[in-house]
């Protein structure tokens, strides 16, 4: 129901800003002086008194990757939301996220995602898209993860291969006489960026799919009677994204509003596509949105739909809510034994930033590979540098800082390749800024920068050695990597002649046992490697000279 949609100005925002930066003792009190002194702010400061008119909050989060206490965190946001909803004299709320929630740190991953189900229970969240990561545990668990969460889980494009849906679909919530309905959909991308063991027997659809099941639930919702309809979509709108939220905006009409995850775009309040508006919040709980909506009941119309980015900045001063905050502390508790183990420490910091990994090679990702090469006794190790999440700072190194670099809990495996394969991996794999950019141990390659229109930037193998002599293209070798990169993660479709020869445990595992091990000298080596030589035009022309002398 998209008829008397007006958009507010900055002045809708100021309240919230107030919420922010007010004492917490006398909130309200100053709330209602300062709005006194501003006069009128230009739209709805507070709930309307006209009983045919029905006003309702949305909170909403996206990509927060179990980073239950991160930036803002869940007990300054449930503060919030109680804080806002009682300024606002709102008829009801929905607290909403649009996917990526349950995995990403050791406080989530240590508990295969419960402690964070258990928090977003007490925040009271309603629905959420689930998101690629969410998947991380198995698409079993993920059910569990629902329920225990107490959230309704909606992705209307996953089915089995019989058809079938795995999750819900659709929502519908009475909120003051005024219904609103929900519908989710999940990346198709998840087949490959979680490991795809996870989703085997899954189906996600392709965009013609897609966009044919948003129209249906549209078309079911509006069947249902709702008044508002809400597309949940971890789907993204960045150039990466294989299907975007605003492709599906763009063909599917009466979507009023989409909250949007996986890209982590934080939009400037909001974008406009076929009359939908559009909103995401970014990552890491950097910011969280407020979404306030009016509607009259008379007139069958929303009067204002007003989308707002709230950032860490502006809640700086914003209290904790008890209750969710001694949760979060209980389950801290309970792990801190596990978590605070010292398996060593490094008198250098151990690179694992995104921007680092996924463009070049690291010393974390020296260290790790060589990890797999001790645990394995392989010729060669590979892996992508999307498993990597984060780097490990100067001082003592804890198991808890080794789960925060590998969440994912992959498993190492052996196969056998060729030369030839080798060489075929290594150009599949040196695409600059994508999760599957390779780190490797155990050989020496050469290779030069390719920009191609159209394309992303990517290495070209020029040359390749193993133990100081060229790769040979028909001779096999024992080759180290995770399961996720086997099993066709980042799009590593290895080839059936690739015999598998092992399992051994854990990524996370190996690299504990290999820093307990070693210690400081192992790091120190793997700062000192440099097994990715990028050559200039200038380099190659001095080679081709040296061999015409």
């Amino acid at each position: 129901m998209k008829m008397g949609k007006q958009l507010l100005s900055i002045g809708n925002f100021i309240f919230l800003l107030l919420i922010m930066m007010s004492s917490s003792k006398d909130e309200l009190y100053i709330l209602t002086l300062v709005q006194q002194d501003l006069g009128a702010l230009d739209g709805i400061e507070v709930g309307s008194d006209d009983e045919t008119i029905v006003d309702l909050n949305i909170f909403h989060t996206n990509d927060i990757h179990g980073g239950v206490d991160e930036n803002i965190g869940f007990a300054k946001f449930k503060h919030f939301i109680n804080l806002a909803n009682e300024y606002t004299r709102a008829e009801g709320y929905l607290v909403l996220d649009a996917g990526d929630i349950f995995h990403g740190t050791p406080f989530a991953t240590v508990e295969l995602g419960e402690s964070v189900a258990q928090v977003l229970k007490v925040v009271g969240y309603d629905a959420m898209s689930p998101g690629n990561h969410d998947f991380n545990y198995g698409q079993d668990r993920l059910v569990e993860l629902g329920k225990v969460a107490d959230v309704e889980l909606l992705a209307a494009n996953v089915k089995t291969i019989e058809g079938k849906l795995r999750y819900g679909d659709c929502f519908v919530k009475e909120i003051g006489g005024m219904s609103v309905g929900l519908f989710g959909l999940t990346t198709p991308e998840t087949v490959t960026k979680t490991n795809p063991e996870n989703v085997v027997g899954l189906t996600f659809g392709t965009e013609e799919e897609i966009v044919a099941e948003a129209k249906l639930m549209v078309q079911v919702l509006q069947e249902r009677g709702v008044d508002v309809i809400i597309g949940l979509m971890h789907m993204g709108i960045d150039t990466d994204s294989r299907i975007k939220s605003t492709t599906i905006a763009s063909q599917v009409d009466d979507i009023d509003l989409i909250i949007d995850g996986h890209s982590h775009s934080e939009l400037n309040q909001y974008e406009i596509v076929n009359g939908t508006i559009l909103t995401s919040t970014g990552e890491h709980f950097k910011n969280v949105g407020v979404v306030t909506i009016q509607y009259d009941l008379m007139a069958d119309e929303i009067i204002k739909l007003v989308p707002h980015q709230i950032s860490m900045k502006q809640l700086e001063k914003c209290e904790e809510d008890t209750e969710v905050k001694s949760v979060i502390d209980r389950i801290k508790n309970n792990q801190k034994s596990i978590l605070e183990e010292v398996i060593g420490t490094t008198a250098i910091k151990l690179e694992g930033g995104r921007s680092s990994v996924l463009n070049g090679h690291t010393n974390l990702g020296h260290l790790l590979t060589a990890a797999m090469l001790n645990e394995t006794q392989a010729d060669i190790s590979l892996i992508n540098g999307g498993t990597i999440r984060d780097s490990i700072d100067v001082g003592m190194i804890t198991k808890g800082d080794v789960l925060k670099v590998l969440p994912f809990s992959n498993h190492i495996v052996t196969v056998e390749m060729t030369g030839k394969q080798l060489i075929e991996i290594l150009n599949k794999g040196l695409v600059i800024g994508s999760g599957r950019f390779l780190h490797f141990a155990g050989l020496l390659v050469e290779a030069k920068l390719v920009q191609e229109a159209g394309c992303p930037d990517r290495y070209e193998v020029l040359s390749v050695q193993f133990n100081q002599q060229p790769l040979e293209l028909t001779q096999t070798y024992v080759v180290a990597m995770n399961d996720f990169m086997v099993a066709g993660g980042d799009d590593y479709q290895m080839s059936q002649s690739s015999n598998l020869l092992n399992s051994f445990g854990t990524l996370d595992e190996a690299l504990i046992s290999y820093v307990k091990e070693y210690g400081e000298i192992a790091i120190l080596n793997a700062n000192q490697i440099n097994n990715l030589i990028i050559l200039t035009e200038e380099d190659m022309l001095s080679d081709e000279n040296k061999v015409n002398h």
